[in-house]
């Protein structure tokens, strides 16, 4: 089981290369306004980039309440390249297995694919 030091410098690490790097980012010209849950309802949201030269991908997962509290986050690093569809299709995957990790039902899941 890695630290909390360990998920710090691979997060430190992923913000480096991602100010380094040019990331292979779709065009996302729209903000969005994240939206509230109903009442003891939590909304897990998440979202990922890929680094083409660096063949890696990474992603991010947030998990609040219904007041807008932070319950738990997650980030990682994956050695792999893959199609963008199945690059949002492993965050969900992996938003899903935190979830059950941390024991919530009433879960709603939302990503940023279009």
């Amino acid at each position: 089981m890695k630290s909390a030091k360990e998920d710090l410098y691979e997060f430190a690490n992923a913000q480096a290369y991602q100010q380094q790097l040019q990331w292979s980012v779709a065009n996302n010209s729209r903000v969005d306004k994240w939206r509230k849950p109903a009442e003891s309802w939590v909304k897990a949201n998440w979202d990922t980039v890929m680094n083409v030269q660096l063949k890696k991908v990474g992603l991010g997962v947030i998990i609040r309440d219904a007041d807008g509290e932070v319950l738990a986050c997650m980030c990682s690093v994956v050695d792999s390249l893959q199609k963008p569809n199945a690059v949002e299709t492993m965050a969900l995957k992996r938003t899903g297995h935190l979830c059950v990790e941390l024991g919530l039902s009433k879960v709603i899941l939302d990503g940023d694919s279009q």
